[in-house]
C-alpha cells in the first residue's frame, strides 16, 4: 500500500463509539480521520467538503438514516467507499446495504484485526461482509420478519415515524410530498396491523429500528 494517508469519515450519532474508531484509526497509523458527522444530512454534507477516501457509516442514525444516504451517494460522482457498521443484528439491511452501495458490513463487536482487514479488503477495491454477519444472513433470510413485508421506502418511513417526526419533517428529509408521506404511513400500518402511531413506535422498540 502506499504511505499516503487513507482520509476517512467516521459517521456515528455516539460521540463514544465514534471515539474508540478514531482511536483504533490513530493506532493502524495509515488512516486520518478527517471528519466526523452524527446524522445522515450531516454526513452528505460532510462528504462534499471532505472528499474523503472511506466512509464508516452507521446503518441506524436519527434523521436520514444509513441506507438513504448510500442511495444518495450512488448517484454522485467519484463517491467514497462505504463500510457500513450495525449495532444490532444485521436482519434485513445486509442486502439492502450492499444494493445501495455499500463496500462492506461489519457489526460494531467486531474486533480490531477485523475491522483492519476490513479497511485492507475495500482499499483492495473488495467487498467485505464480516463472517458473524454472512452467518446470520444465512440463517435467517431476508425473506422473514415482519419487516419483510415492507418495502424498502416503507421502512425508511417507519423509521422516521418511530423516531417521533411528522409527515412535514419527513418529507422534507425524502425529498417527496407530504400525501406521499402519509400514504407511505397508512401502508406501513395496515402491513403492521398497528392502529395508531403509538404502537408503531413501541413495534419498532421491539424490532430494533429505532
Amino acid at each position: 500500500m502506499e504511505d499516503k494517508s487513507v482520509t476517512v469519515l467516521l459517521a456515528d450519532d455516539h460521540e463514544l463509539v465514534r471515539s474508540g474508531i478514531k482511536a483504533m484509526l490513530e493506532d493502524m497509523g495509515q488512516f486520518k480521520v478527517v471528519a466526523e458527522s452524527e446524522d445522515g444530512s450531516q454526513t452528505l454534507d460532510a462528504i462534499k467538503m471532505h472528499s474523503p477516501d472511506i466512509v464508516i457509516l452507521d446503518i441506524q442514525m436519527p434523521g436520514l438514516g444509513g441506507l438513504e444516504v448510500l442511495k444518495r451517494l450512488q448517484s454522485e460522482k467519484n463517491s467514497p467507499q462505504v463500510l457500513v457498521i450495525s449495532a444490532s443484528e444485521p436482519g434485513l439491511s445486509v442486502s439492502e446495504a450492499f444494493q445501495s452501495g455499500a463496500c462492506g458490513y461489519l457489526t460494531k463487536n467486531s474486533s480490531k484485526e477485523e475491522f483492519r482487514k476490513a479497511l485492507d479488503t475495500l482499499l483492495s477495491g473488495k467487498k467485505y461482509v464480516s463472517p458473524s454477519v454472512a452467518e446470520y444472513a444465512i440463517n435467517k433470510s431476508d425473506k422473514s420478519g415482519p419487516l419483510s413485508i415492507l418495502s424498502v421506502r416503507e421502512r425508511e418511513v417507519f423509521k422516521l415515524l418511530a423516531e417521533g417526526k411528522k409527515n412535514k419533517e419527513i418529507a422534507k428529509i425524502l425529498f417527496v410530498s407530504s400525501r406521499t408521506i402519509d400514504t407511505h404511513r397508512l401502508n406501513i400500518m395496515k402491513k403492521l396491523d398497528a392502529k395508531t402511531n403509538g404502537e408503531l413506535v413501541q413495534m419498532a422498540m421491539r424490532l430494533g429500528v429505532m
